[in-house]
């Protein structure tokens, strides 16, 4: 069948729709979502339309994005949040019928439901938490000497594909790498430290290692803030995100310390890595949290 042209059906170019102004953008839509060969949909540069973004022109980057008028994209905000405020709270049985439910309602995979519920998740907490979101990894010296020989922080999935064997990794709750992250009060104070600023040497069982990741690391593969005050991540670079490093002093004598942060300064240089810095975590306490005492519990790592 031939194409037949708008003004072979007498249409102007108005009643054509030719130069009309585009509708704007309904708040709630995820914007940026590409839709991918096989119908699923890629959500890793989406973003949630709001107030400040609603009106605006069409961003030729995301030219290719679903149309806002697919309604798999268009939020159920209310619905989102709730989900995400129970899911950490159940157990994996009912997690995935949580999931499998809203994918149902939602019209569209569960895949791309858990990506959602990221999304979400990770804006939700950009905007309600008042200064920097730096996150945090504690490891052994010798795990940390490996992360710095990858150059990245893997999952095990990511390490397997990488070749590397996870066979002496141990038990861990979960297979994603796990973070903790700075907290804040509406005034911009740290009230919930990601470093332990008490008694540290209590915590034998954790490294005295701590990996420093700017607030960038949100945007690392696989990210996670469902379950905020524990975020994970499937792929972390250090070249990208690492911000420092530091070494709990307390665990050490000042001889057996100086050693321990020549080998982390050594690894790094060796691996090209000479902007990230090894410092103690005494120096990083003082600096972010300028009132310990008053603070809330510390986030252990």
């Amino acid at each position: 069948m031939n194409d037949i042209s708008s003004t072979e059906l007498g249409l102007s170019a108005e009643n054509a729709g030719v130069n009309q102004e585009k509708p704007s953008i309904p708040e709630g839509a995820i914007v940026g979502a590409r839709r991918k060969l096989d119908g699923s949909m890629d959500f890793s540069r989406a973003m949630i339309a709001g107030p400040s973004i609603a009106t605006q022109q069409e961003d030729p980057s995301i030219k290719n994005a679903a149309a806002p008028e697919d309604k798999s994209l268009i939020v159920d905000v209310d619905r989102e949040r709730q989900l995400i405020s129970q899911y950490p709270l159940k157990d994996r049985f009912t997690q995935r019928n949580m999931i499998r439910q809203a994918a149902k309602d939602w019209g569209i995979s569960e895949e791309d439901t858990m990506d959602r519920l990221k999304l979400r998740a990770k804006q939700d907490l950009q905007e309600r938490e008042k200064g920097p979101l730096y996150h945090y990894h504690r490891t052994t010296v010798e795990k940390a000497l490996t992360i710095i020989n990858n150059g990245a922080l893997l999952s095990r999935d990511e390490m397997e594909k990488a070749g590397i064997d996870t066979s002496k990794l141990g038990w861990s709750i979960s297979d994603q790498v796990m973070m903790t992250r700075d907290g804040y009060n509406q005034e911009g104070q740290a009230t919930s430290p990601g470093v332990g600023i008490h008694n540290t040497d209590a915590y034998s069982g954790f490294g005295p290692v701590i990996f420093v990741f700017e607030p960038s690391v949100m945007d690392s593969p696989g990210y996670n803030a469902i379950d905020s005050r524990t975020p994970t991540s499937s792929k972390i670079s250090l070249a990208e995100h690492e911000k420092t490093i530091l070494l709990d002093e307390t665990r050490f004598t000042p001889d057996q310390f100086s050693i321990e942060a020549g080998r982390l300064a050594e690894a790094l240089q060796q691996k090209g890595l000479t902007g990230i810095k090894v410092g103690t975590a005494g120096e990083w306490i003082k600096a972010h949290y300028p009132n310990p005492e008053k603070d809330a519990a510390p986030v252990v790592i």
